[in-house]
Order: C-alpha cells, then structure tokens, then sequence
C-alpha cells in the first residue's frame, strides 16, 4: 500500500470518528432534528437565591409579591427597591410597561412603570378584579350595597375618572381600550331563568364621571350556555374566553367565535399571548395544545401541563422534570431541566425573558 493510500485511510478514520463523536455529543439534538424538533437545553443567565414570594409580575423589570413586602428586580435580576406590603392576598394585572398589584386586605392599589411606583392609593370598597392597559389606566370592579357590582377607573397618578354601577348583573372581568375610548366590562346575567353573558362597552370619551345610564353603552351578548370568565384587548379587538369557546369583539361590536369546546375536556385557555390558546384533550384521549392563528396549529403533549406561562410568541409549559418552551408554530425551540417544584412563571421582556419561581429562589433565562 503507498504512502497516499495510507494517508487516505487515516483521513477517513479521523473522519469517522470525529462524525461519531458530533453524533454522541449532539444525540439528542440529531434525534429531534430528524423527527422535526430543533431544540437545546438552556441553563439560567441569573439566580435570585434566598425569596420566598407568593407571585410574580412585571415585564420590563420584575416584581415580586409575599404576605409581607413587594420586592423590585431590574430585567437582570438586581434588587431595586423593597416596599412593604402586609397581605395575604393580591391580585395582579399588567400590560405593556406598567403593572397593577392590590392588596386585598388593604384595598390598597399599586401601580408601577417598570420598577418604578408611579402611584398607590386606597379605596373603601371591596375589590373583586383589576385590570391596567398598555397607558397605566386601571379599571376595578368592586362590591357596593345596593348593587350587583360597579366599576371604577383610575388615570395614572391614581385620581378617578368614571364610576359606573351594574345593578343587575355581575361584573366578572373588565378591561380599557389602549386608546382609552372604551371600557369593555365582561358580566353574568343571573335574574332570569338562563343565565347569560354580555360585553358591555362603556364610551369613555363621552359618560360623566358617575353614570348609570344607559346613553354612551352598547351591550353585546355572547351565544346562549357560554359564561365569560376573561377578556383580553388585542391587535384585532377584544378577545373573550367563556366557558363553550373564545370569541373576538372587533371594533364593530360584532361578536365572532374563534373556536369551540367541550368545557369537561379542557385543561386550560390563554388570551394574554399574541394568540389565543387551549390545551385540551381529544376523542382520542391526547393532550392537544391548540394555537388559534389564521390556520389552527396543533401539537401533541406528552402529558399533562402542571403550569403554564403565555407571553407575546411563546408558551412555556411545566412538564413536572422540566419546562418545554413552544413558539408561535407550534414547535418546542428549548427545555429546562427541573430538579425542584415550580411555583410560578413569568415571561417577561416582550417573551425574551422568563422567570421561574421555585420555593427559595428565582431562576431567569433568556428564551429568545
């Protein structure tokens, strides 16, 4: 054998073993890849050790809540600020940059702008619900004797702008417009024999500041069995999630189904994402998640979700040993590894950025 035969022999020898060794180290990747999946494990960028938080919000920052104090994160995860805040209970919203938290045993509202506290201030009704668009504007529902519900909304700084009461029917949800043109109030219809669900839109540019009229309202009914139980402004309308199905209300107040379900078979529904979503499980017995695009996409889970975060065009679902990380089309871009219980979940960041909240500590990765 000469010397070129030689030299060739080895070259394919190292050839091959350098394929095998890619092959050994990128098994799980090649194996995805030729089944349709391109995805990686990520590791955290930041962690916030030694919180013990009972939720989480935020998006250009991050803001946690306990029963005693609410704790202000940059986007990187460096404490800001500490406000206390002694409540067992609160209820969050948040929309764009701003972020609206109550604590129920204070009927205490803050609002925030980024890690920034634009406002906070107390009202003397019960609070059931709250809602903040993409301008800082908050709407709450609250309890006042003599009626079923009424609605308040509150510029900024915190001074308020409407009051609007509901004497036979209960507000269940309600949400400003981010032009601030309308208030969109979800309610329940219990006085006749049916109960029935309406989107009752309030003209914000035109109603007095307290209003029980009916002049600068139009009501829009859903289908007859749906009760609505959220609502969502997005780029198309408002869309609703109720019970049999999501809807969108565009901005001729004309209500459109997007899909339909059996309520039994349904895990959950998101409208805070770009699209709205369900996971559900089939005739079949297979959990489906369902991205309700222009075209439906689906995607068969492998088991049930223990939770889930929506965020702009991902979906990050919590599978018990680790979070699966899901983009618009329907495919698993990244997982991480769970070694403990996930508490909470947040993408932040316009979805580039998600916080994971275990016991004792906050993992952050970067999803993008």
């Amino acid at each position: 054998m000469d010397s070129k035969k030689i030299l060739f022999s080895i070259f394919l020898i190292v050839l091959c073993f350098l394929f095998a060794a890619v092959g050994f180290f990128n098994y799980e990747k090649i194996e995805a890849y030729l089944y349709g999946e391109v995805w990686s494990y990520i590791e955290p960028i930041k962690d916030i050790k030694g919180v013990s938080i009972s939720d989480i919000t935020g998006n250009n920052s991050i803001i946690t809540v306990s029963a005693k104090e609410l704790n202000i994160y940059s986007k990187i995860g460096a404490k800001i600020n500490t406000v206390s805040s002694i409540s067992n209970t609160h209820m969050l919203d948040r929309d764009g940059e701003y972020s609206v938290i109550v604590a129920n045993d204070l009927n205490t509202i803050y609002l925030y702008k980024n890690d920034n506290q634009i406002s906070n201030f107390t009202i003397d009704y019960e609070i059931k619900s709250v809602s903040v668009n993409s301008n800082g504007y908050i709407a709450v529902i609250f309890i006042q004797n003599g009626y079923k519900s009424g609605v308040k909304v509150f510029s900024p700084s915190g001074n308020e702008q409407l009051t609007t009461y509901l004497a036979n029917t209960n507000a269940i949800d309600c949400v400003i417009s981010n032009d601030n043109k309308s208030l969109y109030i979800a309610e329940v219809d219990m006085s006749g024999i049916k109960i029935k669900s309406n989107i009752k839109i309030v003209d914000l540019s035109n109603v007095k500041k307290s209003s029980e009229k009916e002049d600068n309202m139009a009501s829009c009914e859903l289908e007859k069995d749906g009760l609505v139980f959220d609502i969502r402004e997005s780029s198309k309308g408002l869309y609703i999630s109720s019970t049999n199905g999501i809807y969108e209300l565009d901005g001729l107040n004309v209500i459109k189904k997007i899909c339909s379900y059996n309520e039994e078979n349904v895990l959950y529904t998101s409208i805070n994402g770009k699209y709205p979503i369900v996971i559900e499980r089939n005739k079949a017995g297979d959990m489906l998640l369902r991205i309700y695009k222009d075209q439906i996409i689906e995607r068969v889970l492998d088991n049930v979700p223990q939770g889930i975060a929506v965020g702009n065009k991902r979906i990050c679902l919590n599978m018990g040993d680790c979070i699966e990380i899901i983009n618009e089309k329907g495919k698993m871009i990244s997982k991480i590894d769970l070694s403990n219980k996930v508490v909470k979940m947040l993408i932040y960041r316009n979805g580039k950025n998600l916080a994971v909240v275990f016991r004792d500590k906050i993992e952050i990765f970067s999803i993008w």
